[in-house]
């Protein structure tokens, strides 16, 4: 971001957001050790999640990346990529 542009640009993407190409990250956490979450992990490739965007609109996204991090603390999480499903239930807006 440059000045007082406190908007991102389109070629600067942010964690959470869409890209360009349709696919969006998102951070799982779950009360889990790091064992039980890379056990976790390979199931959730090709699975539809439902997340709140903004939250205010629910979406369904398709999983097609996943894998296990840490976070400044060193408790772990699941950062996974998804496209949104197209032909999913329609969102719900609150």
């Amino acid at each position: 971001m440059k000045g007082s542009d406190a908007t991102p640009h389109s070629h600067e993407p942010t964690r959470g957001s869409i890209i360009e190409t349709g696919m969006v990250t998102k951070e799982l956490r779950f009360a889990m050790d790091e064992k039980g979450l890379k056990n976790l992990v390979p199931t959730l490739i090709g699975q539809t999640i439902s997340y709140w965007d903004d939250h205010r609109t629910l979406k369904h996204g398709v999983v097609k990346a996943a894998d296990v991090y840490r976070d400044r603390y060193g408790s772990p999480f699941i950062e996974v990529e998804m496209d949104e499903a197209a032909n999913a239930a329609p969102t719900a807006s609150i």
